[in-house]
């Protein structure tokens, strides 16, 4: 007699179709989070701005009037000072902040004992001897932002010259001939 052998047959389960099912699911989401976190749009526009126009200001000055301006002699002695008003007008459309600096172009020993001081002043009759403000050596004299003149305004600045009290009187009768040069530089805003 022949015996067939036959192998018990399980009965299929579930479980294949659902775990297959769960992996596509799984894949799926993993896809769709991938591709959702990398998804990225960039926008831009354009718009073109008619009739434009760019004007640099201007910055000019003048002293009593004209380009360049003689203060007239001074006559000092120690413990004398003497002051003198001049007017500086800005010509141009932007306010600037003024700066004075001297040179003495003289060589007599009397330059080394002279001192100089730069005030801005309410008018002409304000300016007198001792006013507030940096004296110092008339060569090489420098006093910046002393006053600021508006486009179109004036100040009036007011000079003050003086002699060290303690100049040998062996100076005596010795002069000094200098040039103030008044600047301006735009204000910063």
């Amino acid at each position: 007699m022949t015996t067939t052998s036959r192998r018990a047959s399980r009965p299929r389960t579930r479980r294949t179709p659902v775990l297959v099912a769960a992996g596509v699911v799984a894949g799926a989401v993993a896809l769709g989070l991938a591709a959702a976190g990398s998804t990225m749009a960039v926008l831009s526009a354009s718009q073109t701005v008619p009739g434009a126009t760019i004007t640099a200001g201007s910055l000019g000055l003048i002293v009593n009037g004209s380009a360049s301006a003689a203060l007239g002699a001074y006559s000092v002695v120690p413990g004398t000072p003497q002051a003198r008003a001049f007017t500086v007008t800005n010509t141009g459309t932007t306010a600037a902040d003024l700066t004075t600096t001297i040179a003495v172009s003289s060589s007599d020993p009397i330059k080394d004992n002279m001192r100089a001081r730069v005030t801005a002043v309410a008018d002409a009759g304000a300016c007198v001897p001792n006013l507030t403000g940096a004296q110092g050596a008339l060569h090489g004299y420098s006093s910046s932002g002393y006053a600021t003149v508006e486009a179109g305004e004036s100040v009036v600045v007011c000079l003050e010259l003086a002699l060290h009290d303690a100049t040998p009187i062996a100076q005596a009768g010795q002069s000094a001939s200098f040039t103030a040069t008044v600047s301006a530089t735009q204000r910063d805003r």
